[in-house]
């Protein structure tokens, strides 16, 4: 199946892309939900922790929510915020230029964080910004470089 979402579906994975927990909302229809868990978008994990087959997360009466994968947060990138990812994965981000909106976005997406160099104890003296990776932003990364 097509991992490239629908506007509808690309809406909905934005929103849980932004949320802590990463949770799809309730509000997505059974259709939709179907196909982005037989895309891999999104997944639903049982007890064990491990994703349950599409048949399972589809049955009816399932409590467990809907999580966004790391393929659904890639899936709703710009080719403006790949670039930056892959830039920010291989600390080549000297060789782009990159918009503050799309920083902002990716920030917003939880994919990067900004910080300055003094949150790290290193190299106090700059009070700039320094982006960097979520945990998250990491599996993006990984998923993007292996395509």
């Amino acid at each position: 199946m097509d991992p490239t979402p629908s506007p509808r579906e690309a809406s909905h994975l934005r929103t849980a892309s932004k949320r802590e927990d990463g949770v799809l909302p309730d509000t997505v229809s059974p259709l939709l939900l179907a196909r982005m868990l037989e895309s891999g978008l999104v997944a639903r994990l049982g007890a064990d922790g491990a994703p349950l087959p599409v048949s399972q997360a589809l049955a009816p009466g399932l409590i467990a929510p809907c999580l966004i994968t790391p393929l659904g947060r890639a899936s709703v990138l710009t080719a403006s915020q790949r670039a930056t990812i892959a830039a920010l994965a291989t600390h080549r981000l000297a060789e782009i230029r990159v918009a503050w909106q799309t920083y902002a976005s990716l920030v917003e997406l939880r994919l990067v964080k900004s910080h300055t160099a003094a949150d790290d104890r290193a190299e106090a003296e700059s009070p700039h910004p320094v982006p960097a990776l979520t945990p998250i932003g990491l599996s993006v990364a990984g998923l993007l470089s292996a395509a």
